[in-house]
């Protein structure tokens, strides 16, 4: 019996080496991961979702300003020549290079939206914070009337916020986070509104009813995947509240 104990000892030692290949130190914790990830090196691309009410997204940020978002529209260029009598026009689409470190993906009350990110990482104290910025629509233009007089407005529904976060890792090895934090959410109230109506059916107006709600508590979680600095270039973004007109 202690020779077979010895044995299957023996075989467990010579295998632990062969499985810690995958799921080691330097994968970031994902099998087969073709990027190693050096858990001394604070440099290099993070990925993590945000979760909150009615709130689900992912985010990638890096712990350096290296993203590119497009924030100008399409310019025209007119070209000309000695010799031709009419003009050539070329659209061309600039970029600019923001401070964030990164940015988000989402859904917020069903719709999507995006936001951008600037972190801070602390990979000796074990800690990263974070501000958020976004914005997403919540539906097509809408049409909100006062029966009264028949006055109608259009509500260009968008939903702002911004906030922060903070989060710790774990274990050295594994680069992986997670945290909380809070979002202030900025909207319009529909329901303000109709109340509004039937107590004040004479001078009810939408634009009363833009409303900052309280905090949204929110949470965090991610792993860096890469030593490398990758530039990103997400959707066009626009961060805008709520509009009425007229």
């Amino acid at each position: 019996m202690k020779r077979f104990l010895l044995a299957l000892l023996s075989s467990f030692a010579l295998a632990v080496p062969a499985f810690a290949i995958v799921g080691g130190p330097w994968d970031g914790n994902i099998p087969g991961n073709p990027n190693p990830v050096n858990p001394s090196d604070v440099n290099g691309t993070y990925q993590g979702t945000i979760k909150g009410k009615n709130l689900a997204g992912v985010m990638r940020f890096s712990s350096t300003d290296s993203g590119q978002v497009i924030i100008s529209s399409t310019t025209t260029r007119v070209d000309w020549a000695p010799d031709r009598l009419h003009y050539t026009t070329v659209d061309v689409v600039t970029t600019k290079t923001l401070s964030a470190t990164g940015f988000a993906t989402f859904f917020f009350e069903g719709k999507s939206g995006q936001a951008t990110l600037d972190t801070a990482i602390d990979l000796g104290g074990r800690k990263l914070a974070g501000v958020i910025n976004g914005a997403a629509s919540r539906s097509l233009p809408v049409t909100l009337e006062r029966p009264f007089d028949g006055f109608q407005w259009t509500l260009t529904d968008n939903a702002y916020f911004n906030g922060a976060f903070s989060a710790k890792f774990s274990s050295w090895a594994s680069n992986s986070f997670s945290g909380k934090g809070s979002l202030v959410v900025t909207k319009f109230d529909y329901i303000g509104f109709w109340q509004d109506l039937v107590l004040n059916p004479a001078t009810a107006n939408p634009r009363d009813h833009i409303v900052t709600f309280q905090p949204m508590t929110i949470k965090v979680k991610g792993v860096k995947t890469s030593d490398s600095l990758a530039a990103f270039t997400p959707p066009d973004f626009t961060a805008s509240l709520p509009v009425i007109n007229p």
